[in-house]
C-alpha cells in the first residue's frame, strides 16, 4: 500500500508554493493514483470555498489569487483527470511513466493513439473551462445586479428615514413651542390666582369624647385651609386610611380616602387638609379607619376638637 501524500504538500501544490521536485512527485502520484487525485480535488474544492467565504488569511488569499489567475487552475485539473482516465484505459508498457521523469518527457512518450485521446481530452477540458468561466461571469453579473438593486432599495430606505426624522423634528419643535406657551400661561394664571393660606394643627387620638379635653382649633382670619396632623398611638399595619369628619350630632360633613401614614419625629402620623369654610364654631369628631386585606375597613382612631373663631 502506498503512503498517502501529505495534505499540506497537496495544498502547496495547488497554490504553486512547492519546489519543482515536489511538484513533479505530486503530479506523478495523481497521474497513477486515483485516491491521491480524488484527495487533491477535495482539497481544491475546500480551498475554493474557504476563499469565497473569506476564511483565508492575507498570505493564503494572495497565493490562491496568484495561482488561479490565468490560465484557470481548474482547467489543468480537468485535463489531468482526462489524462488519468485515458492512461487507465489504454495502459501499455510504452505509456507507463518512469519514476522521476519530467512531465514534458511523459507527453513525448505517448503513442499516437494515446496522444489523440490526450488531445481530445484537452480540448474537452478547455471547452468545459470556457463554459464554467461563462457561467461564473453570468453569476457575477447577476450578483452585481442584485447588489445594485439592494443599494437602490437601501438609498430609498435612508431617504424615507431622513424624511420621517425631519417630520419628527418639526413636530417636536411645534410641541415644544406649545408646551412653552402653556407653561407661560400657567405661570401667569398662578401669579394672578390668590395664594392659599394653611393653618396647621396637631391632634392626638382619644378613645371617647370624654376621655380628654377636646383640642381647640382657632383658625386665623386669613386661613383658607386647615391642615391636620393626626398622630397615631400604634404602629400602623394598614395599607391606607380613610378619614371622616362628623359633627357632634354624628352628621357626616366630609371624608377623604387612601391616606398614607408617614414617619415623624414623634412617631407615625396621617396628614389631611380640610377647607376652613366647611367647619364653623362647635365640636367635631374625626374618625380614622384602616384598610385591611380584602379592602375591608376597621376603626383605627378617633380625634375630637373644638373650633372657635
Amino acid at each position: 500500500m502506498r503512503t498517502p501524500v501529505d495534505d499540506r504538500l497537496l495544498v502547496q501544490y495547488l497554490v504553486g508554493d512547492c519546489p519543482e521536485e515536489e511538484r513533479e512527485r505530486v503530479e506523478e502520484r495523481f497521474f497513477t493514483d486515483e485516491e491521491t487525485f480524488e484527495r487533491l480535488c477535495e482539497l481544491e474544492e475546500d480551498l475554493a470555498w474557504r476563499y469565497a467565504r473569506g476564511e483565508l488569511n492575507a498570505t493564503e488569499r494572495e497565493q490562491v489569487e496568484r495561482a488561479y489567475a490565468a490560465p484557470p487552475r481548474r482547467d489543468r485539473l480537468i485535463l489531468t483527470i482526462a489524462l488519468g482516465r485515458v492512461l487507465a484505459e489504454a495502459a501499455t508498457p510504452t505509456v507507463r511513466t518512469p519514476a522521476r521523469v519530467p512531465g514534458w518527457k511523459r507527453w513525448l512518450s505517448l503513442e499516437p493513439a494515446g496522444a489523440r485521446f490526450v488531445l481530445a481530452a484537452a480540448c474537452a477540458a478547455l471547452v468545459i473551462g470556457l463554459v464554467l468561466q461563462r457561467q461564473q461571469a453570468g453569476e457575477l453579473r447577476a450578483t452585481l445586479a442584485r447588489s445594485s438593486d439592494d443599494s437602490a432599495s437601501l438609498r430609498r430606505q435612508v431617504e424615507g428615514a431622513s424624511r420621517r426624522a425631519s417630520e419628527s423634528e418639526r413636530r417636536i419643535a411645534a410641541l415644544t413651542e406649545q408646551v412653552a406657551r402653556a407653561q407661560t400661561a400657567a405661570g401667569e394664571s398662578t401669579a394672578a390666582a390668590p395664594k392659599l393660606t394653611f393653618a396647621t394643627f396637631v391632634l392626638t387620638p382619644g378613645r371617647t369624647r370624654s376621655a380628654r379635653e377636646p383640642a381647640r382649633i382657632a383658625p386665623p382670619p386669613n386661613a383658607d385651609t386647615l391642615r391636620l396632623q393626626l398622630n397615631l398611638d400604634f404602629e400602623p399595619a394598614y395599607s391606607s386610611f380613610k378619614a371622616e369628619l362628623r359633627t357632634s350630632a354624628g352628621d357626616l360633613l366630609w371624608s377623604q380616602d387612601r391616606l398614607q401614614a408617614r414617619k415623624t419625629a414623634d412617631g407615625a402620623s396621617v396628614s389631611l387638609t380640610i377647607p376652613v369654610a366647611l367647619v364653623g364654631d362647635g365640636e367635631y369628631e374625626l374618625l380614622l379607619q384602616g384598610h385591611l386585606r380584602g379592602n375591608t375597613l376597621e376603626d383605627a382612631a378617633s380625634y375630637y376638637f373644638t373650633v372657635t373663631r
